[in-house]
């Protein structure tokens, strides 16, 4: 059996709509960690993987996703978690090496502490599920965060994981529970049901000449079953007539 990509439009993969769920977790992260100025999402995902192209360097794995930074993302990470208005770049020159140690250590913590959300949120596909795919010439798309106008870090995500992801985003309809739902809407359409007792001809001079307790002859046989009439359409349906608490009933005897 041919493996098959999972596919959505990429104007679902790269619509605002699929930021939502990662915007959720990195809004809550930057709540617990920044005390001014947090970072946010730049932004949507980014078929072009922005990050790799500029050779940001792998900080962390978590599940679906990666994250990557730029040169010194660590340090400008730690500053902005401590509200300073210091640049990475000066910090190299005016902060000894136990300060850049130190924050160096903060980014750390809060760069596990996000991938741990993250990869809580989103794991990764599984090999039972790659292997329903085909991964040649897979897409790579990126996610920017940092504040506005200056991306430090970035969300990495397969288009595997990525469509997975947005699946749930824009859910479909299940085919199955609107066949269901169907069904349930006819259930109670009331229909006229009637059983066809025979037929048989006479002339206007015989009808004009009926008096109670004449007999008219029909073609069916009063023991052979009849066909059921629904809303005027004959049936294949079999009934015979009978009779019980003194009401005429229809006994049902199959199809035809």
């Amino acid at each position: 059996m041919s493996r098959v990509k999972p596919w959505l439009p990429d104007t679902c993969l790269t619509s605002r709509a699929a930021v939502g769920p990662i915007a959720h977790h990195v809004a809550a992260w930057t709540a617990d960690w920044f005390r001014s100025d947090p970072w946010d999402v730049l932004g949507t995902w980014d078929e072009s993987n922005a990050s790799t192209a500029q050779k940001w360097t792998q900080l962390r794995e978590c599940g679906a996703m990666t994250i990557t930074g730029k040169s010194r993302a660590q340090i400008s990470l730690a500053l902005a978690i401590l509200g300073s208005d210091l640049s990475a770049r000066d910090a190299d020159t005016s902060c000894t090496q136990t300060d850049l140690r130190l924050l160096r250590r903060i980014a750390s913590r809060a760069l596990d502490d996000l991938a741990a959300r993250v990869k809580q949120a989103f794991p990764a596909t599984t090999s039972a599920d790659l292997a329903t795919y085909d991964q040649a010439e897979q897409r790579v798309f990126s996610l920017l965060i940092g504040s506005l106008g200056s991306a430090m870090i970035a969300f990495e995500c397969s288009e595997i994981d990525l469509t997975t992801i947005c699946r749930e985003t824009f859910p479909s309809t299940d085919p199955a529970s609107t066949l269901v739902s169907c069904n349930s809407a006819i259930e109670d359409v009331a229909l006229n049901v009637a059983a066809r007792l025979g037929a048989t001809s006479i002339s206007m001079g015989e009808l004009s000449g009926l008096g109670v307790g004449d007999i008219l002859i029909l073609d069916q046989s009063s023991n052979v079953p009849t066909s059921l009439t629904i809303n005027n359409h004959v049936t294949p349906l079999l009934c015979t007539i009978g009779e019980s608490n003194n009401s005429c009933v229809l006994e049902f005897q199959g199809e035809a």
